[in-house]
């Protein structure tokens, strides 16, 4: 997701607007070609020998039956597919479609996925967007017919999503709202989900910020039920499980989006804060000392902390290739300071290729040299818990 909002924001910030499609596969895993996958894993791959018959003996032999109320069917055998659930699913899939980014490509769109969820990009001129809807979506679409007839897989049209990524200049010169594929009619939309994000074609992220804040509050109304029944330590768990896991799902993504949206995540954090402090019988704490004694980062802070563990990890070669290439140290190796891209206007100052080295760099020289993972995050957030506001003026400031 950080790759995809950057390449966006960048764009945009270029003034050039971007086709997203996002792809819907018909039952993916379950329609995977055993014997093309093993041929796959062997001669493209390289594994050979054991390993091999270890792939073989996962994916061949299974079978499967319904049982109704006490009644089972006949067993059928499952020469197709790969198991949903396990760990190597994910992987397996991935090594089957390798090849589409090189079909795709040729016809002049970029590609990220993930499993079974894949994106295509393309920028595009205005005047030409005739051309660019027309002409390079359907060569593209075909393209991806033919090789998914190749590998037994199945594009469904019903569920795929095309949004109109423009900056605001440029919106009125988009007259066209959809495109025709295989017989088909599919609408651009003003927003779609992808991997649990809610994206619009303003990258505001306020439908997916709403969306979230909705959900968080139902649950809070149901923990608030509930929370006789739990102890303290209990209510604390469900609360981070339920309501932070949340909060910070790639919230790498909502720096410098509009505040009342963060002002919103916040006043999640808040009402949780409240429940657990009613809980613990201490309602005359100052709900920001007991945030702060919670060792509870506000949401503000959240995003800080999780852009500069990206960085981190992509220092420390952990985190992808795709994340890693935006993350280069200058030429001076007496400073040890990142290279931060330049930026036409606002939209490009939030893509995380800037972001990142520009936060990373304000960081104090010890944080930035603390190599161990564990004593790098516990550092982090004790200097963010101090310093917070005085980071935010001077990342203003610049």
């Amino acid at each position: 997701m950080i790759k995809v909002v950057n390449y966006l924001l960048e764009n945009c910030d270029n003034q050039k607007p971007s086709i997203l499609v996002l792809l819907d596969l018909s039952a993916a895993f379950d329609t995977v070609d055993q014997s093309k996958l093993l041929l796959i894993l062997q001669h493209e791959i390289g594994i050979e020998g054991v390993a091999l018959q270890w792939f073989k003996s996962f994916l061949c032999g299974r079978t499967q039956k319904v049982k109704i109320r006490d009644v089972h069917s006949d067993e059928a055998s499952l020469d197709y597919g790969v198991a949903q659930g396990s760990v190597l699913g994910p992987d397996i899939f991935k090594i089957y479609v390798r090849s589409l980014p090189r079909h795709v490509q040729s016809v002049w769109f970029d590609i990220f996925g993930f499993a079974d969820d894949h994106q295509l990009l393309k920028t595009f001129l205005p005047w030409f967007q005739l051309t660019a809807f027309r002409e390079d979506i359907q060569n593209c679409f075909d393209m991806i017919s033919k090789w998914m007839n190749h590998f037994f897989l199945c594009l469904n049209t019903n569920k795929t999503k095309i949004l109109i990524i423009a900056p605001p200049s440029l919106r009125n010169q988009i007259i066209i709202n959809g495109i025709f594929i295989n017989n088909k009619c599919i609408r651009f939309v003003s927003s779609a989900k992808n991997l649990g994000v809610i994206l619009d074609d303003q990258l505001t992220f306020e439908k997916h910020i709403l969306n979230i804040v909705k959900a968080c509050f139902c649950t809070i109304r149901s923990l608030t039920k509930l929370k006789s029944y739990l102890t303290y330590e209990q209510l604390r768990t469900v609360i981070s499980a339920c309501i932070f896991s949340r909060i910070d799902y790639c919230n790498s993504l909502f720096y410098g989006v509009n505040n009342n949206l963060i002002n919103k995540l916040q006043s999640v954090q808040n009402t949780a804060a409240r429940l657990l402090r009613k809980k613990n019988g201490i309602g005359h704490i100052p709900l920001e000392t007991y945030i702060r004694n919670c060792h509870w980062l506000k949401v503000k802070a959240r995003i800080i902390f999780k852009i500069c563990l990206i960085v981190h990890n992509s220092l420390h070669g952990i985190a992808p290739s795709s994340i890693k290439e935006y993350i280069n140290y200058n030429t001076s190796t007496r400073t040890l300071q990142l290279i931060e891209p330049t930026y036409n206007g606002v939209v490009g100052g939030r893509r995380f290729a800037r972001v990142g080295p520009k936060i990373w760099n304000l960081l104090p020289f010890h944080i930035r040299m603390e190599c161990r993972r564990d004593k790098f995050k516990t550092s982090l957030k004790t200097y963010l818990f101090t310093e917070y506001e005085r980071l935010l003026e001077r990342i203003h400031e610049q």
